[in-house]
């Protein structure tokens, strides 16, 4: 048997690849964010995260939670707003967002 001689090839190291930057990898994880069709992952993502809504201030395109409706998540645009603190956002919800607006009502 004929032995098969090894091709001249580089081995792939850490050190042959680019390192990733803060800037690049955000640059990527906001692309792919932009992919991501909020409006229809909205209301498991607000139920899972903040619990059940007032049903007396919810209506079929926003639901309401708190005593007074406080945070509120349009269900058709995909966004959110916590009006006692004047935050919200278009789209591009982070975790921490999220996480805030749980604990500040009390999930």
């Amino acid at each position: 048997m004929k032995a098969v001689a090894a091709e001249n090839t580089k081995p792939t190291t850490a050190s042959s690849t680019p390192p990733v930057t803060p800037r690049s990898f955000i640059g990527a994880i906001m692309s792919f964010a932009e992919q991501i069709d909020f409006p229809n992952l909205m209301e498991s993502v607000a139920l899972h995260l903040l619990g059940e809504p007032n049903r007396k201030l919810s209506t079929s395109r926003k639901l309401r939670w708190g005593n007074h409706g406080s945070m509120s998540v349009d269900l058709v645009k995909g966004t959110f707003y916590d009006h006692e603190v004047g935050k919200g956002g278009v789209r591009r919800m982070t975790s921490s967002s999220w996480l805030g607006a749980a604990f500040h009502l009390g999930g």
